[in-house]
């Protein structure tokens, strides 16, 4: 890349951007200068900051996502400029970096996010590069949403399995289920707590999080964080105990790393879709006077 440093009074400045350009992959200077990162005059500058109403990734403005996750998936091309909803690219950068969309952002530096943007779309495996945008704009999140269906054939057995993206945990469904002649779906996949396996032409939805759980495979949920900066994630809302000092990963494939939460209750079985439990009927909550979330 060819780029030209002003011998002027701000040598500083042009010290930092030198460096950035030779320690800095092609995309992420791109990014950069694209949001402003390089054009300011000293390190606490309000351009290589967001405004102080963005502290979540929902309140993010649409043109910062698109450049964010330009540099995390650059191999997605042209497909990132079909989107046209901030909703959509939203749900695209909260998928591929497992944060919920109202959770408190790292850090308000523009460079820091993409820093760790880039550091998370690695714990998650990636999941940006198995992204599909439709020619409409529309993802489609039943091929590359939070959860996957895997039809697995033995002879003349036949199974259902459901994979998570992120953690690559992967179950079978329970008896009540996998004892039903239906064609299985995934509906609501672009949300973690709201995808469901959906069959019996609609009659039938459980939410994927509970088929898991009924199965005892414990599952890392999106990231959450009460507040913008370094830090414990806030454990209450996300349903899971963490450190004082370090956030929790994805196991990546093995469940080594995954914090199994307490042995869940008893699931009543499903025989209609009226009849079927809540995502939260299997979730204990703690008992007062406990330190609770609510206390």
């Amino acid at each position: 890349m060819i780029f030209t440093l002003a011998d002027t009074s701000g040598s500083y400045i042009s010290t930092v951007q030198h460096q950035i350009f030779c320690l800095y992959p092609p995309h992420k200077v791109l990014f950069l200068i694209r949001s402003g990162a390089l054009n300011r005059e000293a390190t606490g500058s309000d351009e290589a900051m967001l405004p102080a109403s963005c502290n979540k990734w929902r309140l993010v403005s649409q043109d910062f996502l698109k450049l964010l996750v330009r540099a995390i998936a650059p191999e997605g091309g042209e497909q990132w400029d079909r989107i046209k909803l901030k909703s959509v690219l939203l749900e695209v950068v909260a998928m591929g970096l497992q944060v919920e969309p109202n959770s408190a952002l790292p850090t308000k530096h523009k460079l820091g996010i993409n820093q760790w943007a880039m550091r998370r779309h690695c714990e998650t495996g990636f999941l940006l590069k198995e992204m599909v945008v439709e020619p409409t704009g529309e993802v489609s999140w039943e091929k590359c949403g939070h959860f996957r269906l895997i039809e697995e054939q033995s002879g003349e057995e036949h199974r259902t399995l459901i994979l998570h993206a992120a953690t690559k945990c992967r179950t079978g469904l329970p008896d009540d289920l996998s004892s039903m002649s239906t064609t299985w779906s995934l509906i609501d996949n672009n949300s973690y707590t709201k995808a469901a396996l959906a069959g019996c032409d609609g009659l039938v939805k459980v939410p994927c999080v509970q088929i898991f759980m009924k199965m005892g495979v414990a599952l890392t949920p999106p990231l959450h964080r009460d507040a913008v900066g370094p830090g414990s994630p806030a454990a209450a809302k996300a349903g899971r105990a963490t450190s004082s000092t370090e956030e929790p990963g994805l196991s990546g494939g093995t469940q080594s790393h995954v914090q199994r939460p307490p042995p869940p209750a008893p699931a009543t079985e499903v025989t209609s879709a009226v009849a079927l439990p809540t995502t939260h009927s299997l979730i204990p909550l703690p008992p007062a006077g406990t330190g609770g979330a609510f206390e």
